[in-house]
């Protein structure tokens, strides 16, 4: 297997264009690129925990070879055994790591709170979103009641309430008749609609907490001919949030885990529940119901207290919640 892979790279380090590849492994990040007549591998650490990654440049060119086709072979070899070596002869301290990325993401934390929108009602979200310009948007909400919760979470059509507010502000009545049977309202009214749909709520309620309390990021998209704006980049910095959150609330989690409480799990046979990271934290918009990202982990009854810590400590590394 090694003798076949070390061909297959050398082989598409050949070829005639200009290609990059990743390795990722225990918070090393290796790259391996083939530039016109160079060959190279530049090697950096890793600073980001769960589903982020933040690369900090450790060496460049570590190995850096002129493109030859008699040397190819060797640079890949060289290139594999480094990738299996570093790891083990110099373990990154995943402290100073952590620390690193819990400076950067309590900064961004405070970031996205400052483009959070405080939202009491229909109206109020009405008038954040009537001047968007592109076809579809992110935006970031406080929902500052139960009430404008049910609408983003359980509403039948939220853009149907939204669109209700936008034919009041044209001065356009909705008949009786019309309110009653959805569908004729639309045939009637379709032509001055400002909203199309919405097409999803990113919110987790088990990481909204009173040290960090969390917005709500809603996807509209709206009717007629619009730019094609790209907004994904807020949903990214949404998701690496998250992530964050999640993994600092698991390190607490883990870290309060006493001998009697684990002793207490046994008993009970129920498992110890972290938080899962993942890029999909959208909410069901026409749910009655929230979304949980948990991992579940259970406890054997023939473990004493520092073969479940270690064991618990391996796998949640393992899964990127630690």
């Amino acid at each position: 297997m090694r003798k076949l892979l070390r061909q297959t790279l050398a082989e598409c380090l050949d070829g005639p264009m200009d290609r990059t590849y990743y390795v990722d492994k225990n918070n090393y990040h290796f790259e391996i690129a083939s530039k016109g007549e160079n060959l190279s591998l530049n090697i950096y650490n890793d600073f980001g925990f769960g589903g982020s990654h933040f690369y900090g440049l450790l060496q460049k060119n570590v190995v850096f070879e002129k493109k030859r086709k008699l040397s190819t072979g060797f640079f890949a070899e060289r290139v594999l055994k480094l990738i299996e070596s570093i790891p083990e002869e110099k373990p990154l301290d995943r402290e100073k790591l952590y620390l690193k990325y819990k400076a950067k993401m309590e900064k961004e934390y405070r970031n996205l709170l400052s483009l959070a929108h405080d939202v009491q009602d229909i109206g109020e979200l009405y008038d954040l979103l009537k001047d968007e310009k592109g076809e579809d948007t992110y935006v970031l909400i406080n929902p500052k009641n139960d009430d404008i919760k049910a609408f983003i979470l359980r509403a039948q059509d939220l853009s149907y309430y939204l669109n209700r507010v936008h034919l009041d502000t044209l001065g356009i009545e909705v008949t009786e008749e019309e309110e009653e049977d959805y569908y004729f309202y639309e045939q009637n009214h379709k032509k001055d609609f400002l909203f199309d749909e919405v097409c999803g709520a990113c919110y987790c309620k088990a990481l909204d907490t009173e040290e960090h309390p969390i917005p709500w990021l809603l996807n509209m998209r709206f009717t007629g001919e619009r730019k094609n704006l790209w907004h994904d980049t807020i949903k990214s910095r949404y998701t690496e949030m998250l992530n964050y959150l999640a993994v600092k609330e698991n390190r607490k989690i883990f870290r309060n885990l006493t001998q009697e409480a684990i002793n207490d799990y046994k008993n009970e046979d129920k498992p110890i529940i972290f938080h899962e990271t993942t890029d999909d934290y959208w909410e069901e918009i026409h749910g009655d119901y929230y979304l949980w990202h948990e991992f579940h982990f259970r406890v054997d009854e023939k473990w004493d207290y520092e073969e479940t810590m270690e064991t618990l400590r391996k796998t949640l590394i393992e899964h990127e919640l630690l």
